[in-house]
């Protein structure tokens, strides 16, 4: 067996170390293989699962009896088997560790130390299992008890000014962030908050101190919380560089490297701590990297003060990332530089980043004061402009009333010739359908006339059969008076609100275009009630009606189904009047069109493309409703809806 020689209070000290990658060996079975033991210079073992035995030999030789203490400074060992020997005698044996209720500890703190004595002229043999998941650095610092307190001072010394200046650092922070109301300084203080937890986490301190019977914690405790620290460096680093606005591929990045970090905090309770810390540890470094790649390229865009500082300041974190990982995975030694590598590193990186921001907010509060004045001497000039600008508009002024009274008049003349236009389109068809209607009754009256002369000269004639057939030509001629009072009764319009009857409307509608049903074999189908009342223009209404009428009469083609659908539909607050026909429909690529002024699809000479423009122009701008177009099944249908805030809806059945 090899064996090194280390002096403590002149003991002689043997250590030599044994690797069991099959877990095959026991206390008993192990001291049969001591020489398979090795010495080791390197005690770092890295991120390893199997068990390292670790057989230690004590001599003291002086003449008086020596108190020492074994110390592990490394606090995140698993378990901690101790089996003490004297003379081939077992004298104690115990089991400690990150995983066992701190009350296993012979010392109250944080890291594992052994306390042993020894006789003078005596030795005494020491076996540790060190059984962990995490990085086995197994340095084993033999000291003296008035060396150990020194060393637990000045360690207590390191950690208790790191902690406290962090601390101050935060509050101080975090009194800006409600000063100010900039989320930049709440994130950095959420960041480093969450970075002091993990270290009080890596330096066992929250384990002694918050949770002493629940060692279980201490599984999820440290991965969870380094996770944590690289979720909220992206969040600050986002929001400092201002990427989310200036860089946004590297902002997107970003965000994508936040929801991979999500991910493996919930992996976190699903795998074991060495494949989690494995993973963790990996991933750090990258992002780290990656992290620093991304600053320097933004210093090399901006250029300035602040965004150099915090390179320099995630330069520092990272050296202490560094010294810690590469101490964990086995490249380095554990030495001071080492163990308080990353606290020296964070308080770099904490009070760096708190000059950056202070400096940054003094940069940006100068942009402002800059912009400000420069705001002020374009507002002065803006007003001189808006003085003059108000002087022009003052005299426009004086003239727009009149040029707008002008320009409306114009308007409106234009909407009564179009209006007007309208109708003597629809004349032409209406003297047709009016001439038509007279044709039949005169020629009833020249027949009755020529039958009554017939009937004198053979002296047939009496009084009785005179008086049926005067009666005759005059219910003829009151037709033809009635087709004459409907004719006159559309173009000479009353532009005056009057209650109707909507079923009066559609029939007298019909006799306008009896003509023209009769010719097309087209029948009318109403469904009306009769006590629908409105009170609102009629003669447009009409207007708007025959020109929907009309449209749909000129619609119909080689279809055997000829029919038109008339029926009205009453609710609280409108009235809807609906015209159905079976023409076969708009086609769809025209029919968001038909209401333009000038579009028809008729031949030349057939249609002025105004009449369903001067119609909805008349329902929605003169009446306040609404005239919608639909294709149906089987044609198309036109809906005119009223409002009764605007048309008061006389009565409802």
């Amino acid at each position: 067996m090899l064996i090194n020689l280390v002096s403590a209070e002149g003991l002689e000290i043997h250590t030599s170390y044994y690797i069991d990658e099959e877990r095959a060996y026991t206390i008993e079975t192990i001291q049969h293989y001591l020489d398979k033991f090795e010495v080791k210079t390197d005690t770092s073992f890295g991120l390893r699962t199997e068990p390292i035995w670790i057989y230690l030999k004590l001599f003291n030789p002086t003449d008086k009896k020596s108190k020492n203490v074994i110390r592990f400074p490394y606090t995140l060992l698993d378990y901690i088997y101790v089996y003490e020997y004297q003379d081939d005698v077992l004298l104690r044996n115990y089991t400690t560790g990150d995983l066992t209720p701190f009350d296993t500890r012979e010392i109250n703190t944080n890291d594992f130390v052994i306390p042993y004595s020894i006789e003078a002229q005596q030795s005494k043999e020491f076996i540790f299992k060190i059984d962990s998941s995490s990085a086995l650095n197994l340095k084993m610092d033999f000291l003296t008890q008035t060396e150990y307190h020194i060393v637990e001072k000045t360690k207590m010394m390191i950690l208790g000014f790191y902690y406290g200046a962090t601390i101050l650092m935060l509050i101080y922070n975090f009194i800006l962030y409600l000063m100010i109301k900039n989320r930049i300084y709440i994130d950095y203080v959420i960041f480093h908050f969450v970075f002091l937890f993990l270290q009080l986490g890596y330096n066992g301190l929250v384990f002694q101190y918050v949770w002493p019977d629940i060692p279980e914690i201490n599984l999820y405790f440290v991965p969870v919380f380094i996770i944590l620290v690289n979720y909220f460096t992206i969040q600050f680093s986002q929001s400092y560089l201002n990427m989310q606005k200036l860089y946004t591929r590297i902002y997107r990045y970003l965000q994508v490297l936040k929801y991979i970090w999500l991910l493996i905090l919930i992996m976190v309770f699903f795998v074991s701590y060495a494949v989690s810390i494995k993973i963790i540890s990996s991933l750090t470094m990258l992002f780290l990297l990656s992290l620093l790649l991304a600053s320097l390229y933004i210093f090399y865009k901006e250029r300035n003060a602040w965004v150099g500082m915090y390179i320099l300041a995630w330069f520092f974190l990272f050296m202490g990332v560094l010294l810690i990982e590469f101490k964990t995975i086995g490249l380095l030694p554990v030495n001071l530089m080492t163990e308080y590598g990353l606290q020296m590193g964070a308080f770099l990186e904490l009070s760096l980043l708190s000059f950056a921001l202070a400096y940054r907010y003094n940069t940006l509060f100068q942009q402002y004061i800059d912009a400000t004045k420069k705001l002020e001497i374009f507002n002065k000039e803006l007003e001189h402009k808006v003085q003059i600008r108000t002087e022009a508009l003052i005299e426009l002024n004086n003239t727009l009333e009149d040029k707008i009274y002008q320009a409306v008049h114009e308007i409106k003349e234009k909407n009564t010739m179009l209006q007007q236009r309208s109708k003597l389109a629809s004349m032409g068809e209406m003297i047709g359908s009016i001439a038509h209607q007279w044709r039949q009754p005169l020629a009833v009256s020249n027949l009755i006339v020529s039958i009554l002369k017939e009937s004198n000269n053979m002296n047939k004639l009496t009084k009785e059969y005179m008086n049926i057939k005067l009666q005759e030509i005059e219910n003829n001629n009151m037709h033809m008076s009635q087709t004459i009072e409907d004719f006159l009764s559309y173009f000479s319009p009353k532009k005056a609100k009057e209650k109707f009857f909507i079923l009066d409307v559609i029939q007298q509608a019909q006799t306008l275009l009896k003509m023209n049903l009769a010719k097309e074999h087209i029948d009318i189908y109403v469904d009306v009630h009769h006590t629908i009342e409105l009170n609102a223009y009629k003669d447009e209404y009409l207007q708007v009606l025959l020109t929907i009428l009309t449209n749909a009469i000129q619609a119909f083609s080689n279809t055997s189904n000829r029919h038109i659908s008339i029926s009205a539909e009453v609710t609280e607050t409108s009235l809807s009047l609906s015209i159905e026909d079976t023409a076969g429909g708009i086609p769809t690529d025209i029919i968001e069109r038909i209401f333009e002024p000038y579009f028809t699809t008729k031949h030349e000479g057939k249609g002025t493309g105004i009449g369903l423009y001067i119609a909805k122009m008349l329902i929605e701008n003169s009446m306040g409703g609404l005239l919608e177009v639909q294709n149906t099944k089987e044609g198309a249908m036109f809906t005119m809806k009223s409002f009764d805030n605007e048309w008061a809806i006389a009565s409802k059945f």
